[in-house]
């Protein structure tokens, strides 16, 4: 069985790494079960909330990138959430480890556009999530509500690899 952990421990980035890479954690809260899964951000730029993260190419310790539409299941590692360093709310830096959510209610990017309700979706460009048409893509999230079309384009979904 996994530990529990408490919410500021899995939104907190470190300058090194606390956990062994790829530990994996489970939270619990109001929404259900939040599946949790330990990173460095390998991007060269920070990751925002809701961002997609893919592990980077050549990678075998769980660097991550910002998805795009190569971020099959197979590379899929989560999305980014609201993090804290040293108690102060900032974006998932780069080069800072911390935890990626790749399961349960959490928050994602969506395109610019909007996504509709009910869409399954697939990663796209730049971290960000879009519908998808089953079958032809992989799908890894599920938004019950419209993603927002005006800045910052992030809404709910449930995560799901």
């Amino acid at each position: 069985m996994l530990p529990e952990f408490t919410a500021d421990v899995v939104t907190a980035i470190s300058t090194t790494p606390n956990y062994r890479m790829g530990y994996r954690v489970v939270t619990r809260d109001t929404q259900g079960s939040k599946f949790w899964v330990y990173v460095r951000n390998g991007a060269g730029a920070s990751l925002k909330v809701g961002q997609g993260a893919m592990i980077k190419d050549g990678s075998t310790a769980f660097d991550v990138v910002a998805s795009t539409t190569a971020a099959t299941h197979a590379r899929f590692v989560g999305a980014a959430q609201a993090y804290t360093f040293n108690g102060v709310t900032s974006l998932f830096l780069d080069t800072y480890y911390g935890f990626v959510q790749y399961g349960g209610v959490g928050s994602v990017l969506g395109v610019s556009a909007g996504v509709a309700a009910n869409s399954s979706l697939t990663c796209v460009a730049a971290g960000e999530f879009n519908a998808g048409t089953i079958g032809a893509v992989d799908l890894v999230a599920f938004n019950p509500a419209a993603l927002p079309s005006v800045s910052p384009f992030v809404g709910t979904a449930y995560i799901k690899l």
